[in-house]
């Protein structure tokens, strides 16, 4: 069986591995707290999981349609327009999901640091709590999910084909939903070194500084350490966002940020300002001015 075909048999039964993990993880956590261990960990809210999947749901049916509206059919054109013609196997595999990891550091990074684009992933951030259903927790008809796409076109332009991006992205998405986890400690440390492991997500999802933008690869941590984005967690993780937005109600989670840089755009006096609004990070403020609504603050100290 080609990889091709092992991705796909993963990708159709993830969803069945996602449920036994979801029941170990409530098990192990419902245990943990009967015996008075781990107080310190939240593990899981019966409003905050409501949340969680209303909003995966959500976000699975639309998603499909944004996607290819956006940066896919970019990706798709530039394969076609390329000279250049690349049928990975082997260890070429390898080399192709570094790419796809590589394409995803700067997507999520920008994810982070640019207001437009944090305005639909500041949803997944937004939980206080950090388990399993926080991963399906996410934005949708956001700017991220229409361009994401657009750091994949130089693999494109490279000569891999696009059903092969698509299938690397997938193994950077589906690796990252079981570190979703406070039930995993550090891991044997060359795994911790090379790789994302429940430990680095957490800081990852922290809101506490040294954690604040940390961590972005999806399958290895080469690239926050390469560009000075790594953090090990030393200290409790404080998760959700610098400013709680203190609701389980979906579309108010969806839409806090959106309607705070709507209404920083709209009363802002002069384009200039307005471009920083939308493309500076998040937290970014003219001098002379005071945020309307409150709003997540990432500026970095």
């Amino acid at each position: 069986m080609d990889f091709e075909h092992i991705v796909e048999t993963v990708a159709t039964n993830s969803e069945w591995a996602i449920y036994v993990l979801l029941v170990v993880d409530i098990g192990a956590f419902l245990i943990s707290r009967r015996r008075g261990r781990h107080p310190e960990r939240r593990g899981y809210g019966v409003k905050d999981t409501v949340t969680n999947v209303t909003l995966g749901l959500a976000n699975g049916f639309i998603l499909r349609f944004t996607e290819v509206l956006g940066g896919a059919a970019m990706v798709a054109v530039a394969a076609a327009i390329t000279p250049l013609h690349w049928q990975p196997g082997g260890l070429g595999w390898l080399i192709v999901i570094m790419m796809a990891d590589l394409a995803y550091y700067w997507e999520h990074r920008t994810a982070h640091r640019v207001r437009l684009f944090w305005a639909t992933h500041s949803v997944h951030h937004s939980s206080e709590h950090f388990n399993l259903t926080t991963a399906n927790r996410l934005g949708f008809i956001g700017a991220m999910d229409l361009l994401g796409q657009l750091w994949y076109i130089p693999m494109a332009l490279l000569g891999v084909p696009v059903y092969s991006i698509l299938l690397a992205k997938a193994v950077t998405i589906l690796y990252q939903v079981p570190l979703h986890t406070e039930r995993v400690n550090r891991l044997w440390a060359p795994l911790e070194y090379l790789f994302n492991t429940p430990s680095h997500h957490r800081v990852h999802h922290g809101a506490n500084n040294p954690y604040l933008d940390k961590n972005f690869g999806g399958v290895f941590m080469l690239w926050d350490r390469l560009f000075g984005t790594y953090a090990p967690e030393l200290e409790r993780v404080d998760f959700g966002l610098t400013h709680q937005i203190a609701t389980h109600n979906p579309l108010k989670v969806y839409t806090h940020e959106i309607r705070s840089l709507i209404t920083d755009v709209r009363t802002a006096t002069t384009w200039r300002n307005r471009a920083g609004y939308l493309f500076g990070p998040p937290g970014w403020q003219p001098k002379d001015a005071t945020p309307a609504v409150e709003s997540d603050v990432r500026v970095q100290p």
